[in-house]
């Protein structure tokens, strides 16, 4: 086998296995006591406070994207113009001067 060949499978490998590790690398606090915070007690003036918020909507088949969604996409992305440079560069032909 070639050792560009080694390398490619190795660098695929490491892409794929090392990709998963943020995801499952984030830190989860599982406590049964929660914070305590001390606040202060506001009272309301009067009942006729009203909201003007605004109202959006999403598909409901859509998800949202997140900045590791675009990482992974950068990545692939980079590794598909680089796999593309070396089979190009290796699909040509190269000229002999003839002497």
């Amino acid at each position: 086998m070639r050792r560009s060949t080694i390398v490619a499978g190795a660098l695929a490998v490491g892409f794929s296995l090392g990709m998963p590790v943020a995801a499952v690398a984030q830190d989860y606090v599982n406590t049964t006591d929660p914070p305590r915070v001390r606040g202060t007690t506001e009272t309301r003036t009067g009942s006729d406070t009203k909201v003007a918020g605004v109202t959006t909507s999403r598909d409901a088949g859509s998800l949202a994207v997140t900045g590791g969604d675009i990482v992974g996409m950068v990545a692939i992305g980079a590794g598909a113009i680089g796999l593309g440079t070396v089979l190009v560069r290796r699909g040509r032909t190269r000229s002999t001067a003839s002497a």
